[in-house]
């Protein structure tokens, strides 16, 4: 929410009715957040909660925090529901650039595909958010009606959030192709070398009939999954011809 406030607070249009909303809930919940913790770090919440708008003279005798039936906080569950699909996405599109290494800074494309027409229309009123916290290009971001969607020839990192709801990232920004081919090319002689020396030692009739059979499993076993990782890498490395 810290995240998105910053786009809700400088976005384009924004009144400045709205930008005092943004600013009242962060001040609401971190004022509530530094009384409920002062016990237990006194001088650090004394001193944030000093550079707060505040009343009293002291975080020390402010009033705990409390929630009165008369007081009770206005909830919305579509907004919760709607901020929780938009999490949902935001952490798929980290995960998928976390895995292929995307430098932190760097902004990749994405097809954001939705069946639901109320989801696609939530997700659109926020699309600047969603943009700006999962590092999406603006300028090669489309939000669209699964039914409408036309695949794209390019090979793309697809990810299912849920039923319904998908995103296709473009590989080729994910990854410098020619220096993934090396990177792996690099993996796969290694693992070359392990499996050559399993199977010499496999091979070997000294090894076979004096180990103990446990030991001879246990080779065979891991000979078995280094051949499975070779071929995965190798897949990879066809992948990205």
């Amino acid at each position: 929410y810290i995240e998105a406030s910053k786009v809700h607070a400088s976005r384009e249009g924004a009144t400045d009715e709205s930008k005092e909303t943004v600013l009242r809930t962060l001040v609401y919940v971190f004022d509530a957040s530094l009384r409920m913790l002062h016990p237990f770090m006194p001088y650090v919440t004394e001193t944030l909660w000093q550079r707060l708008p505040h009343h009293g003279e002291s975080l020390m005798i402010a009033d705990w925090p409390k929630l009165s039936q008369a007081s009770a906080l206005a909830r919305s569950a579509a907004a919760e529901k709607d901020f929780g699909i938009l999490q949902e996405v935001v952490n798929a599109v980290r995960s998928a650039r976390a895995e292929y290494k995307v430098e932190p800074g760097k902004k990749v494309g994405a097809s954001i595909m939705v069946k639901d027409p109320d989801m696609l229309s939530a997700l659109n009123q926020e699309k600047d958010v969603l943009a700006f916290i999962a590092r999406i290009d603006p300028g090669n971001y489309e939000l669209i009606n699964a039914a409408d969607y036309v695949a794209s020839e390019a090979k793309t990192v697809k990810l299912v959030i849920r039923e319904g709801l998908e995103v296709e990232l473009p590989l080729s920004q994910m990854v410098d192709a020619e220096k993934e081919k090396q990177r792996l090319s690099k993996q796969a002689e290694k693992m070359q070398k392990d499996i050559d020396l399993l199977d010499k030692r496999l091979s070997s009739k000294g090894f076979v009939d004096k180990a103990p059979p446990a030991k001879v499993e246990e080779t065979r076993g891991q000979r078995e999954e280094k051949a499975a990782q070779l071929a995965k890498v190798m897949q990879a490395i066809a992948d990205l011809a």
